[in-house]
């Protein structure tokens, strides 16, 4: 989607888009994943590893996100122990 639009906006253009999209993966994800049963070491692992993986492609784009890549999901992640 990033290399689609990039050519057709202004930078301005497609950073406030990917907000848009980033925000929606942020209240969508963080939904789905707080319905997941984390009390398995495998399932935390797999959610932490997730939001690594949105993160780190998320930060690819360069984009100026001003909370960074879905905040609430980051610290959904953040909280979860994985030892």
């Amino acid at each position: 989607m990033h290399k689609q639009l990039q050519p057709l906006l202004t930078r301005t253009q497609l950073h406030a888009i990917f907000h848009q999209v980033l925000t929606a993966f942020d209240t969508g994800l963080l939904e789905a994943y707080s319905a997941v049963d984390t009390a398995p070491l495998f399932s935390r692992q797999c959610i932490v590893q997730d939001v690594h993986y949105l993160r780190q492609e998320v930060g690819k784009l360069h984009l100026n996100l001003p909370q960074g890549c879905c905040p609430q999901l980051v610290q959904f992640g953040m909280a979860l122990p994985v030892q």
